[in-house]
């Protein structure tokens, strides 16, 4: 299948003759692993996660967050701490079935921290899932 958008760099040698001019495509793999735990005796469940960003040109970047569920999943707080970078501060709230909306904080404390403080980020999330069911029961979606 076609990219419908690449990401193309373009790098002038140290002459900055045509012939130094090259392209190339930077390929990203992201992987997340993440686990809904339902905690039946607390008022909450929660959902540790695992986000590994790989990319062949510099080291992976590795995400832990931790993400807590409370009043039947309609108010989530958490908190992410990415490796040798910088920690952030998650609220998200469940306003509908499969709408959300949620708000986050990073503070970064790596070198990049001189040329961007922190970051505020507002999130919009539609689930298109819903559940089905069959003869065993409930099937959830597989989403988190």
């Amino acid at each position: 299948m076609k990219q419908i958008y690449t990401n193309t760099i373009s790098v002038t040698g140290q002459t900055g003759a045509a012939d130094d001019l090259f392209q190339f495509r930077a390929r990203q793999y992201y992987f997340t692993f993440a686990k809904w735990v339902e905690a039946d005796y607390l008022l909450f469940s929660y959902t540790p996660s695992i986000n590994i960003k790989y990319h062949e040109s510099v080291l992976p970047s590795v995400d832990l967050s931790l993400m807590f569920h409370y009043l039947e999943n309609k108010f989530n707080i958490g908190a992410s701490y990415r490796i040798g970078d910088g920690v952030a501060a998650m609220l998200q709230l469940n306003l509908l079935r499969k709408l959300s909306v949620g708000y986050a904080y990073e503070f970064p404390f790596s070198k990049i921290n001189a040329g961007s403080r922190q970051t505020h980020e507002i999130m919009f999330r539609w689930n298109p899932c819903w559940t089905t069911t069959d003869h065993f029961g409930e099937v959830p979606c597989p989403g988190f």
